[in-house]
């Protein structure tokens, strides 16, 4: 089943909330947890929003997948990054946790790349 044009705008939309998430993250740790790997979360972030740019530019009017299951996956990505930044934020295995934030960014990345197939 094709997105509807509803569907594009909330997928974007999506995609660009976790992007500001991730940007949140990387300012925390640089200011709050300075002996962590923020740049591991920058370098996430960035492909993000590659993907993000690619996908606004090139390709939003021929999207021809699944929306179903691509709104599905970046939901569960999405829920991911908002707990793994809460137990950052409380000090709960930080390092572990910003290991785990950069691939549910990366996971968002798969996503947006999953739906760009369809479009080639």
């Amino acid at each position: 089943m094709p997105f509807s044009e509803s569907e594009k705008t909330k997928f974007i939309t999506s995609l660009q909330k976790m992007h500001q998430q991730g940007q949140k993250l990387e300012v925390f740790l640089r200011v709050h947890e300075p002996n962590q790997d923020a740049d591991a979360v920058w370098r996430s972030n960035d492909g993000l929003y590659r993907q993000i740019d690619y996908l606004i530019g090139e390709a939003i009017e021929q999207w021809n997948s699944n929306a179903l299951t691509a709104t599905t996956e970046l939901t569960t990505a999405k829920d991911r990054l908002d707990a793994a930044i809460t137990d950052i934020k409380k000090s709960v295995n930080v390092a572990k946790k910003i290991i785990e934030a950069a691939g549910y960014l990366d996971d968002a990345i798969k996503v947006a790349a999953s739906v760009l197939k369809a479009v080639a």
